[in-house]
């Protein structure tokens, strides 16, 4: 007869936030690109692909320069 084993929460393992980035940084690197060709599937999902890429840099951009300009009307 087997007993059931009941562990407590301090022994159970957590993920590392560290961890899970670096799993997502993995992920990025490794997935391949899509590429302008194939079937018409593929090539749309290249235009998204880039459109998303151009969207989320010019966002990114937006914010570090945002957050620049708050640092510089702090300092002055």
């Amino acid at each position: 007869m087997s007993t059931l084993q009941i562990f407590a929460p301090s022994a159970a393992r957590r993920r590392s936030p560290l961890g899970s980035v670096g799993a997502a940084r993995r992920w990025v690197r490794e997935t391949p690109a899509p590429r302008w060709e194939g079937t018409t599937g593929d090539k749309a999902t290249f235009v998204g692909y880039v459109g998303a890429s151009m969207v989320g840099w010019t966002f990114l951009g937006l914010a570090a320069s945002a957050a620049f300009g708050q640092l510089l009307g702090l300092a002055g």
